[in-house]
């Protein structure tokens, strides 16, 4: 899956990033959600397939916001 971050969005995302509230909760989220997909055999089922929808969900509405982002733009 390609993934286009101008570089507008990147310096966005990494000043939000660099606010510490917001990267103590980024890591503590992460440290839960990896913690609770290794509980259980279908807990870790259950976050793959949901990742999987996820992926798919993106990679298959990312050419028409592409096609649509200079409409919305103007």
């Amino acid at each position: 899956m390609e993934t286009h971050i101008t570089s507008a969005e990147a310096q966005f995302l990494s000043r939000l990033c660099s606010i510490p509230v917001v990267s103590s909760t980024l890591d503590q989220l992460s440290t839960f959600y990896s913690r609770n997909k290794l509980s259980s055999s279908v807990v870790r089922l259950a976050c793959e397939t949901a990742e999987f929808g996820i992926r798919v969900a993106a990679s298959t509405t990312k050419p028409l916001l592409y096609r649509l982002e200079p409409q919305s733009e103007s």
